[in-house]
């Protein structure tokens, strides 16, 4: 588990990783995003239907759990940051889909001749059969009672508050004044 944008960047950055997304959100900083692929790029990211059909990114989880070799079980070392990580990494995915959205016409809330949403997690694909069998990110979030519905709901909520006037537009979450981190 990895909160930092950058580790995990590194730890895909290899001739022998045979994965890639088209963007990272940090969990570790607010308003944190790595663009890795260009927009129009094909990732190589979930082994099935996202591969040819979506915009794939990963979002930051916390350093301090800890998995369990091999499988999507974890523990929590530190309740209160793993909670903070997450929560931030959150609300950093929901700014960052709401751009997103803005900028491709997207809305959130609609569905993809697949059945799945504009926007949907690993966990959903697998479930339709067009994923690989990946759990996240609801093995991470039903922890804290977060859900892909709710999700949605939230990047709907952002890009109406960021077009009405004295929204955030491109700005980062928070009003940080920071931009977007682009690599």
């Amino acid at each position: 588990a990895q909160g930092s944008a950058e580790a995990i960047r590194d730890s895909m950055n290899r001739s022998d990783y045979e994965a890639a997304v088209n963007a990272i959100v940090d969990s570790e900083e607010e308003g944190k995003v790595l663009l890795t692929l260009p927009d129009g790029m094909r990732s190589w990211a979930d082994g099935g239907y996202g591969n040819q059909s979506l915009y794939t990114f990963e979002i930051g989880e916390s350093d301090s759990m800890k998995y369990v070799p091999g499988t999507a079980e974890y523990t929590v070392t530190d309740e209160k940051r793993f909670k903070e990580d997450i929560l931030r990494g959150y609300r950093n995915a929901v700014a960052f889909c709401a751009a997103k959205c803005r900028e491709n016409g997207w809305d959130p809330l609609s569905k993809l001749g697949s059945g799945l949403y504009t926007i949907s997690s690993h966990d959903e694909g697998r479930r339709a059969g067009l994923s690989t069998a990946h759990v996240d990110p609801t093995h991470i979030w039903n922890r804290l009672g977060l859900t892909m519905d709710q999700f949605r709901k939230d990047v709907k909520t952002a890009m109406e508050n960021a077009s009405a006037p004295g929204g955030q537009g491109e700005e980062a979450p928070s009003g940080s004044g920071k931009s977007w981190y682009k690599v």
